[in-house]
């Protein structure tokens, strides 16, 4: 520092300390500037996104109440759905080593008056999957999942014999204990947890397997017996020849119609179900999936057991509306448009509307004119009006170059851009073919124009120059 600004600092004390107090409130006030900026910009993004969670449909009173209306609903439907299953078996707890012992004798004998009444053959000391308690009682801590599983064999064999097979060739149920040694064997049935339905702590399971000789007409008396009986899913049918014990060969000529079935399927029980005791069928209730072979039925073309896909199309698309031309409607759907209004904010520049993409659930705010970039969707107009119940209706307008004509939103949940599909079934095509209205269809009378798709009922209207109409509607399974 030159000694002449040191003599000009003594000379003039008073301005050189009001100049240094000048910039040291400069370089403050320029600091506490940038630290305001910051702040602003904070607060502002905070704001933002408050007025997004304010105007948001679920927050307003009405949707609020909607999503209550809905939520009662979906449990309503949950509880009626749950009533169809059986709950868990909580019986056994009560009952001793020696009492579960005689249990399963008394459950032997009985299926042994069965089968020998519905003239089935039984294995000599058949058990009818409980050989390993033969001499000896269960032990305690088996006691109750092995008089579950008696129950599930019961069932089952039950249905079996009633549905009249030659041979019982022995049941399978799944290992209660024991060294892994002891688990091998043909006593006990696996089903990997990745084929199963249960579900840890909501759906109980317990496989089950037997293993018969029968036609394919007894097969669908055991299968449809089952179906209408609750709490059972078939996961498993196997087929095979049956094999001479005596000469250990194939007899594939030998009473053809005869295989060795092997069916294996899983006792479900639902928490929370509401069926405390099984369903038994009765005869008279035996309907099921496959019709049985019967006088009625003869010359008449139906889906057999192990038809193949394309017999069961053809047999499928062989009656009602539309068989003339090969056309089945399977199902009308209503697909919502991708977009919805959820709000609008306010700003310097205007209003602007909030959108959310369902598939993606993100949300955007787009200005008047402004384009959405991953999309294309242009917003072309917006309206903010005052509804009945005193809030605020948002109309928006969008341009979207894949509509072919203008998409109109609002805040009440209101889509003109929902599209309504249709799922048909075309002869001869092995996958179904989802159409909108407008579209060509290729019938067996030539190619046909979807006029019209309706919801309510579910109905197509399908229509060719020179030819009338023609209504096709969902059928009744």
């Amino acid at each position: 520092m030159s000694t002449g600004f040191l003599r000009r600092v003594r000379a003039h004390p008073v301005f050189f300390a009001m100049l240094a107090t000048l910039a040291g409130a400069a370089i403050a006030g320029a600091v506490g500037v940038g630290f305001g900026l910051e702040l602003w910009r904070t607060e502002e993004a905070k704001l933002t996104q408050l007025r997004i969670e304010r105007l948001t449909p679920q927050a307003r009173p009405e949707m609020i109440a909607a999503a209550e209306a809905a939520l009662k609903a979906a449990r309503e439907r949950l509880a009626l759905a749950r009533a169809a299953w059986p709950a868990p078996t909580t019986g056994g707890a009560e009952v001793d080593r020696l009492g579960a012992y005689a249990e399963l004798v008394a459950y032997v004998e009985r299926c042994r008056a069965a089968a020998e009444a519905a003239g089935v053959t039984i294995e000599p000391g058949e058990r009818f999957g409980f050989s390993r308690y033969a001499q000896e009682a269960p032990a305690a801590e088996e006691v109750t999942e092995v008089l579950a599983q008696k129950q599930v064999l019961e069932r089952v064999l039950g249905a079996l014999f009633a549905a009249g097979p030659e041979r019982l060739h022995g049941a399978s149920r799944e290992a209660t204990g024991g060294s892994a040694a002891e688990r091998v064997g043909a006593e006990w049935c696996r089903l990997e947890a990745t084929r199963s339905v249960g579900v840890a702590q909501l759906v109980m399971t317990r496989a089950v397997r037997v293993t018969f000789d029968a036609d394919t007409t007894c097969l669908r008396r055991f299968l449809n017996r089952l179906a209408c009986e609750s709490g059972f899913v078939v996961r498993e049918v196997g087929a095979a020849s049956r094999e001479d014990k005596r000469s250990g060969v194939t007899r594939p000529d030998l009473q053809a119609a005869v295989r060795r079935f092997s069916v294996t399927l899983e006792a479900v029980e639902i928490a929370m179900g509401g069926v405390a005791q099984p369903v038994v069928a009765t005869p008279s209730d035996i309907g099921g999936p496959w019709p049985e072979t019967s006088t009625e039925s003869v010359g008449r073309e139906r889906t057999e057991l192990f038809a193949s896909p394309r017999n069961a199309l053809a047999a499928t698309a062989s009656g009602g509306p539309g068989a003339e031309c090969g056309l089945e409607l399977l199902a009308v759907r209503v697909i919502p448009y991708r977009w919805r209004l959820v709000g609008h904010v306010s700003g310097v520049g205007g209003d602007a509307a909030v959108l959310e993409e369902t598939g993606a659930r993100r949300s955007v705010v787009l200005a008047l004119g402004e384009r959405e970039p991953r999309t294309g969707v242009t917003l072309s107009a917006l309206a903010v009006t005052r509804a009945r119940h005193g809030g605020r209706l948002v109309r928006a307008e969008l341009a979207d170059p894949h509509e072919s004509k203008p998409v109109v939103l609002t805040t009440t949940g209101e889509n003109g851009a929902a599209r309504v599909t249709a799922t048909l079934r075309v002869r001869g095509r092995g996958e179904p073919l989802e159409i909108a209205e407008g579209a060509k269809v290729r019938a067996d009378d030539g190619e046909r124009t979807v006029a019209a798709i309706r919801t309510d009922p579910a109905e197509v209207e399908l229509t060719r120059d020179g030819a009338p109409a023609v209504r096709l509607r969902v059928a009744a399974r």
